[in-house]
């Protein structure tokens, strides 16, 4: 069996703490709460919402983003693909829809402000300020038909709380430019063994022949 160096060992351990994702790019982005809404199938209790928006994110000629995100109401979890967010309100709105909620015709949304602001510049392209906020006040909304356009049945949100946080996704960083060195450390060393191996060689074959 082959055993592996000592040297690329160590050199395998450095690259891999090395590698290790970090921060940057998307934002994560979870709202939870309670709600109260008596058009709903069950008509209160717990939900948390959670996405991710990146600076590339567009919103759409309307203004809206779509995002997928995460729905769990009352402690059923749905991953939604085919939902609307926008931000509004000087920095301190989101507006979340999520189409097909309980039907297929019908949707679910989510008006949530904030005491302090949850982006600066522009809603179609903000910078999420990372933050945590539990002064939060909005509403429920429960089209049953989208195509009526009838008025919604509306509801209250309350102990609800907003947190935005940097994503961890990997990028290049000092580990995997030390991985990818590796070939050549290894082919490096190979050599260096298969030219001592050869001075060894030469070295006895001169000392029986005199």
């Amino acid at each position: 069996m082959t055993k592996t160096p000592m040297l690329l060992t160590q050199l395998l351990l450095l690259a891999a703490g090395a590698c290790q994702a970090t921060l940057a790019g998307a934002t994560t982005v979870t709202v939870q709460g309670q709600y109260a809404n008596a058009a709903l199938p069950v008509q209160a209790g717990a939900f948390t919402v959670s996405f991710e928006q990146s600076p590339a994110d567009m919103p759409d000629a309307f203004g809206w983003f779509r995002l997928p995100a995460t729905l769990t109401f009352n402690g059923q979890v749905e991953t939604y693909r085919s939902n609307q967010m926008a931000w509004f309100g000087a920095g301190s709105g989101l507006d979340l829809r999520f189409f097909g909620a309980f039907a297929g015709n019908d949707y679910l949304q989510f008006i949530v402000f904030s005491a302090s602001p949850m982006f600066t510049g522009s809603s179609a392209n903000p910078t999420l300020i990372t933050q945590a906020d539990t002064l939060l006040s909005g509403g429920v909304y429960y089209y049953q038909n989208i195509a009526s356009g009838g008025f919604p049945a509306s509801g209250q949100l309350s102990a609800a709380s907003y947190s935005a946080a940097a994503a961890a996704v990997p990028e290049v960083s000092p580990g995997l430019l030390l991985l990818l060195g590796l070939p050549a450390v290894l082919a490096l060393a190979r050599a260096k063994r298969a030219g001592a191996g050869a001075g060894i060689g030469i070295g006895i074959g001169i000392g029986i022949s005199g």
